[in-house]
């Protein structure tokens, strides 16, 4: 907060508005973003074990993402974005697999979902 009153203090209006914006939008890609992208990543690990407990077939996420990048039209870059890229995503789901599917094992009645639920990318 010191350094922001500083700033508004010392500086002519327009300078202090352009250096406390520049600062803000720093301190967002800096701090925040990454904070936020490693929440999304932690809701996506969260959400395929949920999956896995409820004996649904965990491949289907990573199926899912590819399919929204498929659909995606513009790719945005990573580092100013709130959310992982969608390949990051299904990079990350296809290596959690092995957890997911030792979680179905452990709570439903079979470790593979069988036929009726086919990886499709």
């Amino acid at each position: 907060l010191l350094p922001i009153v500083a700033l508004w203090t010392l500086l002519p209006d327009s300078i202090a508005i352009s250096s406390h914006y520049f600062t803000e939008y720093i301190s967002t890609i800096l701090f925040k973003l990454p904070f936020s992208r490693s929440l999304e990543t932690e809701a996506d690990t969260v959400g395929l074990e949920m999956v896995a407990r409820a004996c649904y077939d965990p491949r289907q996420a990573s199926v899912f993402w590819r399919k929204m990048e498929r659909l995606a039209e513009d790719e945005q870059i990573e580092w100013l974005s709130t959310h992982p890229s969608h390949k990051t995503r299904y990079e990350t789901l296809d290596g959690l697999m092995p957890k997911a599917f030792s979680i179905l094992t452990r709570y439903c009645s079979r470790s593979d979902p069988g036929p009726h639920a086919p990886r499709r990318n």
